[in-house]
């Protein structure tokens, strides 16, 4: 069974309850696809997620009887060339991207009716931004997982790859047998390499309001450095509970390049940030990009360093 809002009419997994665009409890219909098999080979197990250009469901590799996860462009955009061929580069930035902190694609497929799918890495954790509604993270913890991701997305800027999307919602933590955790970086359905053509107009703003970089939000190409700027309004979220502007998306768009944010440690919240760590912050989340990290190597070399004299 899937979930589904009878308002918006968008599908949710099975785990969610209401619709988080417009607060409708969420009604159960069976799921066309559960129970299916794709390319003689993945048995699709149940669904367990859905977002604006894909669902993802749980599958079982009947030639290796491992578990992978499927991920299968919406039905009603698969008409749409432009989104085709932004899940397509999502397979394709994602393989080109390989780093330990970015989720693997295996192999990428076609439905009998002309629809497009892959399969990745199936991931057994939880969000950050899921892991953040629990409360306040303790900063060794904070501290590991913005090193993580800044040196993820460094292996990927390495290889021309920029993500455009770093959010809560895109980061799974995931438990190690040593009882630490790892992060992976997930969708790439907004990543640019090097010398792909722009599927948007030049001034089209394309990204998440509450973490897009100020060059992002007035029109502008996304960068490493932008990308940057998305982990250091990540690195303020888990600081202090909360991104550093919030509010209606255009209001959000316009602080973006307009508001300076409040120092994480001037912030009202449960437990005390170190002051230390504001000059950090700001400088990844500086307007002009050009005043931050020249890249996010020497953005988490700054980091390391910060958690040395602070832990």
């Amino acid at each position: 069974m899937t979930m589904y809002c009878p308002i918006c009419r968008t599908n949710y997994s099975d785990a969610d309850k209401f619709c988080p665009v417009d607060g409708m409890k969420l009604f159960s219909r069976k799921d066309e696809f559960v129970g299916t098999t794709f390319a003689e080979r993945y048995q699709l197990q149940k669904r367990i997620g859905a977002g604006g250009m894909a669902i993802v469901y749980k599958a079982l590799d009947l030639r290796n009887n491992e578990v992978r996860a499927i991920k299968i462009l919406r039905p009603e955009l698969a008409v749409d060339s432009t989104q085709r061929i932004r899940f397509l580069r999502e397979v394709k930035a994602a393989r080109a991207a390989r780093h330990d902190g970015i989720v693997e694609i295996f192999e990428l497929g076609e439905l009998p009716d002309g629809n497009a799918f892959f399969a990745l890495e199936y991931l057994d954790g939880i969000t950050l931004a899921r892991r953040l509604d629990r409360g306040l993270l303790p900063l060794a913890q904070v501290f590991d997982i913005i090193l993580q991701v800044l040196r993820a997305l460094h292996g990927a800027h390495s290889l021309g790859v920029v993500h455009r999307d770093i959010k809560s919602e895109n980061i799974m933590l995931i438990e190690d047998a040593d009882g630490g955790e790892r992060i992976k970086i997930l969708d790439f359905g907004l990543a640019r390499m090097k010398g792909d053509l722009r599927l948007t107009a030049t001034g089209q703003v394309f990204g998440t309001p509450e973490y897009i970089s100020p060059e992002q939000a007035t029109g502008g190409d996304a960068t490493p450095i932008s990308d940057q700027y998305a982990a250091g309004i990540l690195f303020y979220e888990m600081l202090t509970g909360r991104t550093p502007f919030v509010g209606a998306p255009g209001k959000v768009l316009f602080a973006q390049f307009k508001s300076q944010p409040v120092p994480p440690s001037r912030t009202t919240i449960s437990r005390p940030v170190p002051g230390k760590v504001d000059p950090v912050v700001l400088k990844m989340l500086a307007k002009i990009p050009d005043d931050r990290y020249p890249d996010a190597e020497h953005a988490a070399a700054a980091i390391e360093d910060l958690a040395q004299q602070l832990l």
